[in-house]
C-alpha cells in the first residue's frame, strides 16, 4: 500500500473511532438544563404509574426495552385495546412479542405470547393476519380469543389465468371486500 492510502485509511479510522466514542458517551443527551422549573410547573408531574389524578387512574401494564416503538397501543373491537410490547430483549426472544387486550376500565383481559418466526403478525379489525413467503393465516384473537390458524384461500396460485380473468377478480374485490390481498 502506498503512504497516501495507508494515510487515508488512518484518518477515516481516527474520524469512525472519535465518532462512534460520542456517540456511546453518557445517556446520549449531549446538554441539560440545570435551571430549576418556573413556580407555574411546580404541580406537574411525570407521567408513570405514580401519577395523582381525580380524573383518571395510570396503571403501569407493561416495560419494554425495544427500539424505537417498544410499545404500541390500537384500537381494537369491543371497546377493547391491544398493546403490542416487546418480549424482554436477549438473543433467545428477539423480535418476540407480547399482546395485552384492555377491556374499557384498562383491566387485562387477555395475554398472547408470539415467538418470531421471520415475520411478524398485523392487526386488523377482529384478525391478526401473518403472512409470508411459506404461508398466509389469520387468527380471531383480537375477538374472541381464538389463535387457530385460519388459512388464505390462494387464487391463482398455479399462475394459470389470463390477465383479464386476474383483473376482474381484482376489481370485484375491491368493489366487493372490506380487504384484499
Amino acid at each position: 500500500m502506498n503512504k497516501l492510502v495507508t494515510k487515508n485509511l488512518f484518518l477515516i479510522a481516527s474520524i469512525t473511532s472519535i465518532f462512534l466514542s460520542a456517540c456511546n458517551l453518557g445517556d446520549g443527551i449531549m446538554e441539560r438544563n440545570e435551571e430549576p422549573l418556573a413556580s407555574a410547573y411546580a404541580k406537574f408531574q411525570e407521567l408513570n404509574e405514580n401519577y395523582r389524578s381525580t380524573d383518571f387512574e395510570v396503571k403501569l401494564i407493561c416495560e419494554a426495552q425495544g427500539y424505537p416503538h417498544p410499545i404500541r397501543v390500537f384500537p381494537s373491537i369491543n371497546k377493547q385495546w391491544i398493546i403490542e410490547a416487546d418480549a424482554e430483549k436477549n438473543d433467545e426472544t428477539q423480535g418476540d412479542y407480547i399482546f395485552y387486550k384492555l377491556n374499557g376500565a384498562g383491566n387485562i383481559t387477555d395475554t398472547l405470547y408470539l415467538t418470531y418466526k421471520g415475520y411478524w403478525a398485523e392487526l386488523i379489525d377482529d384478525f391478526m393476519v401473518f403472512t409470508n413467503y411459506e404461508e398466509a393465516y389469520y387468527t380471531t384473537w383480537p375477538l374472541d380469543g381464538d389463535t387457530t390458524k385460519r388459512y388464505f384461500k390462494v387464487l391463482n396460485a398455479d399462475l394459470n389465468w389470463s390477465a383479464v380473468k386476474v383483473n376482474q377478480h381484482i376489481e370485484n374485490a375491491k368493489a366487493n371486500s372490506k380487504y384484499w390481498f
